[in-house]
């Protein structure tokens, strides 16, 4: 190529490549084609040949294998693929820690400077007292975060406390279903005893009245005499008391009243 055609422009360098008589005639560049085309087939060919005769060398090779070949092979066969799953495992739990830390950092990083500032006293630019405002409020979460629990706690106390009254209003309201069932049917009996036998009814309860009230008499008198009889008991042991405790009851004006209250009259 003409040294001079390097300074000339590109369009012009284009055409003039363009109008130029081509290197290789029709029927050269046509052979050349041919023989690329060829040259790939035969290694196409040579490829398959390949193939074939390493397939036929491992069908072979398999051919002549024994039972405890194959079976030896197929146990480190086996062997390997724990071996990978093993592998497999222990990266994946290797990428599971590093995720977790990462987050546990990057959710704990604000934390970590309001606690530790002197960590990086350059980072931020906190003075003393900001640090500390930091602090109490951490602080102040932290207890809120205790309360928040003790509270959730004497809650669940409380809901478990309200269910069970809750359990034993509704086994006293059966109860009280089943009572009133019972004095309805006891009520409707005896108004069916009263309609059939007034009469009858009636003098019987003239007869219980009379009866209860002659019981109720002996009752009282019986009680009053009981009664009595528990407070000359009662008498006996205070006087035997005073007497055994050696008071001067004599020249006591309270013990004396007491004796004299009690029956017993004061010495001359």
């Amino acid at each position: 190529m003409n040294p001079s055609l390097s300074s000339l422009p590109l369009s012009i360098y284009v055409a003039d490549m363009e109008t130029s008589p081509p290197l290789l005639s029709k029927k050269e560049q046509h052979i050349l084609d041919s023989q690329m085309e060829i040259e790939w087939l035969q290694r196409q060919i040579e490829q398959r040949k390949q193939g074939f005769d390493s397939f036929a060398a491992n069908k072979e090779n398999v051919a002549q294998l024994t039972d405890k070949q194959v079976l030896d092979e197929l146990a480190i066969y086996s062997e390997k693929v724990e071996h990978t799953r093993v592998d497999m495992d222990i990266m994946s739990q290797y990428n599971l820690c590093k995720d977790r830390i990462v987050t546990n950092v990057d959710d704990n990083h604000y934390t970590l400077n309001a606690l530790y500032p002197h960590l990086k006293p350059q980072s931020y630019g906190f003075d003393s007292e900001k640090i500390q405002q930091i602090q109490s409020l951490v602080m102040q979460r932290d207890k809120l975060a205790v309360e928040e629990m003790q509270l959730l706690e004497e809650l669940d106390n409380i809901e478990n406390q309200t269910m069970r009254l809750h359990t034993q209003i509704i086994e006293h309201h059966q109860d009280n279903q089943q009572l009133g069932a019972d004095l309805a049917t006891a009520k409707e009996q005896q108004q069916q005893e009263q309609r059939q036998e007034p009469a009858s009814q009636w003098r019987n309860t003239e007869t219980a009245s009379v009866v209860s009230s002659q019981a109720t008499g002996d009752f009282n008198v019986d009680k009053l005499r009981d009664i009595q009889n528990r407070l000359e008991t009662s008498k006996n042991i205070l006087m035997g008391l005073i007497l055994e405790s050696g008071i001067d009851w004599a020249s006591d004006s309270k013990w004396s009243r007491v004796m004299l209250f009690i029956g017993t009259e004061e010495d001359d």
